[in-house]
């Protein structure tokens, strides 16, 4: 999902939400979505900035959004909980003006 605000000040910027199923780990689907999404963010003259929230365990995920150019801001602590179990969350983000 890439999400977008309707206020003005923040509509230069999309928050990119990927969940892929356990059962289908491994077979090209997230770099498919990521692919789909990076071509959007590019081609849409209004956004200037894509960014994410990834678990600090999905050591994995982590690497991948690097690959595409993601640079980490921030660590949001407990950001998330499985269960009773928190997770932080490392905050990432794709600039135009990077590229």
């Amino acid at each position: 999902m890439l999400e977008s605000s309707t206020f003005p000040r923040l509509q230069h910027q999309a928050e990119l939400r990927i969940s892929v199923l356990k059962e289908a780990w491994g077979t090209g689907v997230s770099r498919k979505l990521m692919d789909l999404a990076i071509e959007f963010f590019r081609s849409n003259p209004m956004l200037t900035r894509l960014s994410l929230q990834v678990s600090t365990r999905h050591a994995r995920g982590i690497e991948v959004y690097r690959k595409y150019g993601f640079a980490e801001e921030g660590v949001k602590r407990r950001g998330m909980r499985v269960g009773g179990d928190y997770h932080d969350l490392l905050m990432m983000a794709l600039l135009k003006d990077d590229e």
